[in-house]
């Protein structure tokens, strides 16, 4: 691996989230959702529900957020889904 490229990979981290889900739609699925952030499928915890803004503030207090985009899996009509770009201090 290039050194460049190596060094860059050593301090960087990408994060994948689910897309974000409101907690009227998760209950209206028949998810159980606990604390409206919470969400559960068959008593096994599957999400947790926050908005861009609270998983920044919350992955900021260990990495520098550097990129947040938005996607979508082909078949999906909206970009829900969110990737962060993380960058060790």
């Amino acid at each position: 691996m290039n050194e460049d490229l190596k060094k860059d990979y050593d301090r960087s981290v990408e994060f994948w989230d689910k897309n974000y889900l409101s907690p009227e739609i998760a209950k209206s699925k028949d998810y159980t959702v606990k604390e409206d952030r919470y969400l559960f499928v068959d008593k096994i915890l599957r999400l947790v529900l926050m908005s861009d803004e609270e998983w920044t503030s919350l992955l900021s207090e260990y990495f520098t957020v550097t990129k947040l985009d938005h996607f979508s899996w082909p078949g999906e009509e909206t970009e829900t889904r969110r990737l962060f770009f993380l960058q060790n201090e």
